[in-house]
């Protein structure tokens, strides 16, 4: 298995790099400011950071970003009301 799933947030190609001996696998896409389908993982071949990406459990960071974007947007509110910490 060598061929690379594309980001399953954003649908946005990606690649390996290879930094100092070791592989990431990183968006493609020149200019992507943020995408929560990022990761900050390396691995010690191209092989494993290939098979690392693509067995990702989507549905679980799917779930965590969206979980996170509720605690951001009920905070953003609370401020906006004069209730924030």
């Amino acid at each position: 298995m060598d061929k690379l799933k594309p980001c399953p947030f954003c649908g946005q190609d990606v690649t390996i790099v290879n930094e100092f001996h070791v592989f990431a696998v990183c968006h493609a896409a020149a200019g992507m400011v943020y995408c929560p389908g990022q990761t900050s993982a390396w691995f010690d071949t191209r092989e494993m950071a290939i098979a690392a990406w693509n067995r990702r459990d989507v549905a679980a960071a799917r779930a965590a970003v969206d979980e996170a974007a509720d605690i951001a947007r009920e905070r953003a509110e609370a401020d906006t009301f004069g209730e924030g910490e």
